[in-house]
């Protein structure tokens, strides 16, 4: 007898596996982001250390304003880069969630299946035995008979 319940069972894999599939893409994203970040760091790093290097310069108003812009800019994605990856890890968090949860399903009917199978299998030797048992008696009453 099949496991009435085989079609579902298979529904919860694919959509496990799906989930871990988007798992994995939300993980390679936040590294990406991550990597960006550190980039975004080291880029500003530099930037503030030549413009410490350059104070004892004589510089135009320009280059002055340039330099603090562009400082002032990365600045701003570095802060908006890590709202962003706040937003990811957060993301990442709720797709780990899902995995977790649909993993949880998808071993609630494998528990069902292998209940399942070992009551078929307690019927089929219940069966078996009552065929032993019928052709043992039969066997019995012959020699019984045999014996008259």
């Amino acid at each position: 007898m099949a496991f009435r319940f085989e079609k579902v069972l298979r529904v919860k894999k694919h959509r496990e596996e799906i989930l871990k599939e988007e798992l994995a893409n939300w993980q390679r994203t936040l590294e990406f982001e991550d990597a960006l970040l550190e980039r975004i760091k080291d880029v500003l790093s530099q930037a503030l250390d030549e413009a410490t290097v350059r104070q004892n310069e004589v510089l135009s108003i320009n280059e002055l304003k340039t330099s603090h812009s562009f400082i002032l800019r990365l600045e701003q994605e570095r802060e908006d880069q890590t709202k962003r990856l706040e937003e990811l890890n957060k993301e990442l968090s709720e797709a780990r969630k899902r995995v977790i949860t649909a993993s949880v399903e998808r071993k609630v009917i494998e528990k069902l299946k292998e209940k399942n199978t070992v009551r078929e299998k307690k019927e089929e030797e219940k069966a078996d035995q009552f065929i032993m048992d019928e052709i043992g008696l039969s066997l019995f009453e012959r020699e019984v008979r045999n014996k008259k």
